[in-house]
């Protein structure tokens, strides 16, 4: 890859392409999401990271399917935190597996695999314990009802909302509404967190603007 196209991501990111390249790694992508993310080829980017002295990099997902990978790129930015926290406030919510992974987007068979290769199995309830169970059988008494709709209101609370310019939605809601990328949304969160002019900002371009003829100029008609 060129240095004017590591310069151009470099400047849309504000920071380093090194930091860019790292920046994505720590999110969870493998090469193809991150070569998507940045509008880059596979094959140019693997390139670019071995000039650049930073092998091992985007390998550590390298055996989840690219779908898996776009996946978990959602659900966390919808959350608005790492996949394994993630996972964990619905397991802690005491939802069964199954609800979660169909919460997420992922197919049951495919987040279970995820959350055993995570570690994550643990703080799932048995199935016969879960909100799901206990809202489907008819023994479930009143106060137990009341329980579970406390335990969903709490786990909906999970995701974080912010109020911006008098609309109350998560990070991902306002990105999509303002035209905003999600990946600079959350660069920006990282950077000033709590600063929602700065992390919702758009960029106005004013250079290479037509200027009006002026009168009586030659080209004009009137």
């Amino acid at each position: 890859m060129s240095a004017p196209k590591q310069l151009t991501i470099a400047k849309r990111y504000g920071m380093s392409f090194i930091s860019v390249i790292r920046m994505l790694d720590e999110q969870g992508h493998n090469l193809q999401t991150a070569a998507d993310e940045i509008g880059m080829k596979p094959g140019s980017l693997a390139k670019a990271i071995e000039a650049a002295g930073i092998q091992g990099v985007l390998q550590r997902n390298r055996h989840l399917a690219t779908a898996t990978i776009r996946t978990i790129m959602r659900a966390q930015d919808e959350h608005g935190a790492p996949i394994e926290e993630v996972i964990r406030w619905y397991a802690e919510a005491g939802h069964s597996m199954a609800f979660t992974a169909r919460a997420l987007g992922f197919r049951v068979t495919t987040f279970r695999d995820l959350v055993e290769r995570m570690g994550l199995r643990p703080t799932f309830r048995p199935r016969e314990k879960t909100l799901e169970s206990m809202e489907g059988s008819r023994r479930v008494t009143r106060a137990v009802l009341e329980s579970i709709q406390r335990a969903q209101q709490a786990a909906e609370k999970t995701i974080p909302r912010v109020e911006y310019q008098g609309i109350v939605d998560t990070y991902r809601g306002h990105a999509e509404r303002l035209g905003v990328g999600l990946t600079k949304v959350r660069t920006r969160r990282r950077r000033r967190p709590g600063d929602l002019e700065y992390i919702f900002r758009r960029r106005h371009h004013q250079g290479n603007q037509y200027r009006p003829i002026p009168v009586g100029h030659p080209w004009r008609m009137e």
